[in-house]
Formats: C-alpha cells, structure tokens, sequence
C-alpha cells in the first residue's frame, strides 16, 4: 500500500499481504501436491513392505528425501508470509525494513542514492526485484511484496537520477 511522503521528495511503500498471498498461491498449491506425494509414496512402501522390502526402501528413501525439501519449502513459505516489508526512498538514500512477525526481529539496510552506480530491475509479477549496484557492494530490494505500487518506486529513483536498468529491455547493463 502507498503511503503519503513522509517529508517532502520521499516515498514509502509498505507491503499488501493479500498480494502477496495471492502470489503465493501457485507455491503453496505446489508444496500441497508435494507433500499428498510424499502420503502416497509411504503408503506404497507400506504396502509392499510384506511382500519385498527392497521394494518398500525404494519406495521411502527418495519420499524421505523429498520430505525433507517440502519442509523446508514449507518452513520459508511460512516465514515469508508472515512478513511485512517497508521500502523508504528519499532524494537522498534509500532503505529497506523487514518485520518478521514469527521471529519477532526487523531488519533494516540501506544505500545512499550517490553511491549507486545503477540499478538493475526485474519486472517479474512473482519476483520483482532491484538490485542496486554501488562501487564496493550489492543491495537486492524486494518489490514483489508492493504489488501493483512496485513501478513507483521505479518511477520515483529514476525522478532522483538513478540509472534504473530493465533486465527486459535491450538496454547495455553499464560494467
């Protein structure tokens, strides 16, 4: 959801979780089937483990293996869900917070607009994110969590003068 600037020449942003619950629907339905597939594989091996144990190992070791993919996919799914993110961006840096509401931390990091080289933007629905590149270090922003408001932070840095590449584009990404 956007926020009205807090000072003049400022823009926040703050995360919409019913977008971001939204994207997240294709996950959860994967890790769904995931883990019915993970049932089904016991089950085999369950049945079959009169008959032909080697069998039935075959069965459990690669659903054990999964298993332990899904649940960990599970555990960030969960984790991600479960925070809100604020994208502050001044004519002079900008920053992200991170509220984790399971762990109970925030995070902040910021960059200086000055220090930044240029920008490269991944538009995807699913993913969005900029990367903003300075002369000694890296700093990834997440936009997915804005939703539809991502493209104004977008607008706003390239209103301040940051170089803002498309990674969609045939734009030559500066060395």
């Amino acid at each position: 959801m956007l926020s009205k600037p807090v000072i003049p020449g400022a823009i926040k942003l703050v995360s919409d979780r019913d977008s971001c619950y939204r994207s997240m629907m294709p996950m959860v339905w994967g890790i769904g089937m995931g883990w019915i597939m993970v049932a089904a594989s016991l089950l085999c091996a369950s049945l079959s483990f009169p008959h032909n144990e080697y069998l039935a190992i075959s069965f459990i070791a690669p659903a054990f293996i999964f298993a332990l993919f899904l649940a960990h996919n599970t555990y960030y799914l969960i984790r991600q869900s479960n925070c809100d993110f604020i994208i502050e961006i001044s004519s002079h840096d900008a920053a992200l917070s991170k509220i984790d509401h399971w762990l109970n931390k925030k995070t902040s990091r910021s960059v200086l607009l000055a220090d930044i080289i240029y920008a490269e933007y991944y538009p995807y629905l699913d993913s969005a994110s900029i990367i903003f590149h300075t002369s000694n270090s890296e700093f990834e922003m997440p936009l997915w969590p804005m939703g539809k408001h991502a493209q104004d932070a977008i607008d706003f840095l390239t209103g301040t003068g940051v170089k803002v590449v498309d990674v969609q584009s045939d734009e030559v990404i500066p060395d």
